[in-house]
């Protein structure tokens, strides 16, 4: 197959062989000619983890990582560039009712995503506050009172973090059920707009219909009556 390590420049499909014995299992590497330009975000991350899990010539973990990363790393600014174009296009094919869709899960998705990141950066900054202060407390040896006012600063620190956490988590999960309350509502509003439209479209359709026939069955009893008194 020629040289195995690192030349992506031609489709290469590999097997990966088990020990038992069992039937090897085909893995397939994108050239990356193909997926540079035009592959969406998920493309090039599954090609990543391809190469990360399944070695191509046995090399170390990390240096398979390291080397997934490198060469994939630029492609993900281009690749979320394509998803997002793949999204935009997918929504305005779709109409309005796909674009509210659209917006209120990604409200929902960004909301769930600032809760959790903003309990993160303070779990981290408690815990390493934490750290630090147990640190401190070990080192300590001048006395009990000392001691003691180290671990009201611990308890404190637990304590703060325990108490945002819980507002953080309340807060983000009141948010997402008013956002996906008020989604609902404005979906089942227009649900009924839309059959109320529709049913006076139909009302308007049978109306001049009606009209129609009628008027039609009055010109042709008039001629009728004509030709009638003509005869006679």
């Amino acid at each position: 197959m020629g040289d195995n390590g690192g030349n992506f420049g031609e489709n290469v499909s590999e097997f990966q062989s088990n020990d038992s014995g069992e039937k090897d299992v085909p893995i397939t590497f994108m050239p990356r000619g193909e997926y540079a330009g035009e592959e969406g975000l998920l493309q090039v991350l599954k090609q990543t983890v391809l190469q990360i899990v399944y070695p191509r010539d046995g090399t170390p973990f990390i240096r398979r990582a390291k080397q997934a990363f490198m060469e994939n790393g630029p492609l993900v600014k281009q690749a979320a560039t394509n998803s997002t174009k793949d999204l935009m296009d997918w929504t305005h094919r779709g109409g309005p009712w796909r674009a509210f869709l659209v917006i209120s899960v990604g409200t929902i998705f960004l909301l769930a995503t600032t809760g959790f990141g903003a309990f993160m950066l303070f779990f981290l900054a408690a815990t390493t506050n934490t750290i630090i202060v147990g640190l401190l407390m070990s080192l300590a040896a001048v006395g009990g009172f000392m001691a003691i006012f180290f671990s009201c600063l611990v308890a404190i620190f637990v304590g703060a973090l325990s108490v945002a956490a819980f507002v953080i988590s309340v807060t983000t999960l009141v948010t997402i059920t008013a956002v996906s309350i008020a989604a609902g509502w404005i979906g089942f509003f227009w649900l009924v707009w839309q059959g109320i439209k529709k049913s006076l479209d139909v009302t308007k359709s049978s109306f001049l219909m009606t009209a129609s026939a009628l008027s039609a069955i009055s010109t042709n009893g008039s001629i009728s009556k004509s030709n009638l008194k003509k005869n006679y």
